[in-house]
């Protein structure tokens, strides 16, 4: 049973044609385009929404845990932490799962100096981390 106090997983998008749910615990990336975003589910479901990525990651944010796991890399990508898996700057490539045997990675293809600031930032804020627990 919910409480008032929990947050709604789901963000709900309205637009003159359409009333778009997004599962927000189910959400892995988000790539801009334009004036809309492609939303990536984890299980590889795609779905276009009509709201540019800044008004996007609001929502997001908003609607998560106490633990934001939702990171908005560069003008284009917002990834969630909670699925990532491996950073390959050689192939220029973000592999996300969620740990399931029975199913492939979502790979996506960013360029290599969005990536090497991603993982930059991820070293940087687990040695922050293990910082202060010492």
């Amino acid at each position: 049973m919910a409480t008032e106090t929990e947050k709604p997983k789901k963000i709900l998008i309205n637009s003159r044609d359409e009333l778009i749910s997004i599962d927000v615990g189910l959400v892995a990336v988000v790539k801009a385009n334009g004036n809309y975003c492609s939303v990536y589910y984890i299980n590889k479901r795609e779905t276009l929404v009509a709201l540019p990525i800044g008004q996007l990651d609001t929502l997001l944010k908003a609607r998560n845990d106490s633990v934001n796991r939702f990171v908005k890399v560069g003008r284009s990508f917002i990834i969630n932490q909670r699925y990532l898996h491996r950073v390959d700057l050689p192939r220029q490539l973000l592999y996300l799962s969620d740990g399931s045997p029975s199913v492939n990675d979502l790979i996506v293809k960013m360029s290599k100096n969005l990536l090497r600031t991603y993982k930059n930032a991820i070293v940087e804020s687990i040695k922050l981390t293990n910082n202060t627990n010492k």
